[in-house]
């Protein structure tokens, strides 16, 4: 860990809401990381579960932001200002980097000036005591993978770009935040580059987790998406498509979700639209968005 008289090199930040048990766990193994220049901001979005007591009372190293109220991944851009690590590590509350990945995903920063985000291969926390202590050390020259976006679960960014280009859309509340971020990035002219052997765990804890915030925010948020970045022609073919499938998976599953969605993004368009911000063509023509996603009916 890092020591509080010299700047940090590697920034963790976690926001947790409500999931004590899982940060406890997760800050357990960061402390174990054998990584010098590492500080860990944890954002408490105003939990009522005793979260910001137990981590001021059990894990004191800890750099503790309390938010007056659940903003959602607006809370991690609060962690982001006050990060003060040339890199920044996004991890959510209930992930963790595997044994030698910090130190790999700083090489990369390092080598390659181009790269504005290094996104971890995310595997499930599950398999984490039998894989972790097997992992090969990373190719040196292996190449990278060139993806369009990355996990919020694990993914290194530029300190200094990430503030430039901004944080998570606060907008969303939650889910397709790191796309959205991801095409800011690529706007910027920087790559997001994935190589073997930077790996975190992520235990996909379901403590606290609406069966309906999914699609209601994935439908909301994608409409955002296409009127953000992409031309008119392809957000206006997306928006019919969009409209079409709300109203036929509202029927198809029986809900109003996706009714309350898409009147959701409709209501804000206009503001969402000040935001307006067309991608250039070979962003665009690359992107491959899973749209469908947001039309899966979580039970």
């Amino acid at each position: 860990m890092n020591s509080a008289l010299s700047p940090p090199l590697v920034s963790a930040v976690l926001l947790s809401y409500n999931r004590r048990t899982e940060l406890d766990e997760g800050l357990r193994h960061l402390r174990q990381l054998e990584f010098s220049g590492l500080e860990v901001v944890v954002v408490d979005n105003a939990s009522t579960d005793g979260t910001a007591d137990w981590v001021r009372g059990h894990h004191p190293w800890v750099r503790l932001l309390e938010m007056p109220a659940n903003l959602g991944v607006a809370a991690y851009n609060r962690g982001f200002e006050a990060a003060r690590g040339e890199f920044v590590l996004i991890l959510d509350d209930d992930s963790i980097p595997a044994r030698g990945a910090l130190e790999r995903m700083v090489e990369v920063f390092r080598a390659h000036p181009e790269a504005g985000v290094v996104a971890f291969d995310v595997r499930s926390y599950r398999y984490y005591h039998e894989v972790a202590a097997l992992l090969p050390e990373a190719d040196r020259e292996a190449t990278p993978d060139y993806p369009m976006g990355f996990n919020g679960a694990g993914a290194g960014v530029r300190r200094e770009l990430l503030l430039r280009v901004g944080g998570y859309p606060e907008e969303f509340f939650l889910y397709w935040n790191e796309l959205d971020l991801s095409l800011r990035i690529l706007q910027a002219g920087y790559r997001i580059v994935q190589y073997p052997g930077i790996v975190a765990f992520h235990k996909f804890a379901p403590t606290n987790r609406d069966s309906t915030r999914g699609p209601y925010y994935y439908c909301r948020n994608l409409f955002w998406i296409y009127w953000k970045y992409f031309p008119w022609r392809t957000l206006l073919a997306a928006t019919a498509r969009l409209v079409y499938q709300c109203l036929y998976s509202c029927l198809e599953q029986r809900t109003t979700v996706y009714l309350r969605a898409m009147g959701s993004a409709f209501g804000r368009a206009a503001a969402v639209g000040r935001k307006r911000m067309p991608l250039r063509a070979d962003i665009t023509g690359r992107v491959r968005i899973a749209w469908k996603l947001a039309f899966i009916q979580y039970r």
